[in-house]
């Protein structure tokens, strides 16, 4: 049986992400704008992947 959690929990836990996020930028700016370049470019890559495969499914005339 899954439990559920709390809506305070979840508040909780998005304001701790939140502030260790704050933390790292402050302590680590130039890590944390790596992360969000390879992120982004990882998404980038995720959705030049989709859009190939919907190109190759679709039908030749």
């Amino acid at each position: 049986m899954e439990r559920r959690r709390s809506p305070q929990h979840d508040e909780a836990a998005q304001w701790l992400a939140d502030l260790y996020e704050y933390l790292d930028v402050v302590r680590y700016p130039a890590r944390v704008e790596m992360r969000r370049a390879v992120d982004e470019a990882a998404r980038r890559a995720d959705s030049g992947a989709r859009l190939e495969y919907a190109l190759r499914r679709l039908p030749v005339r």
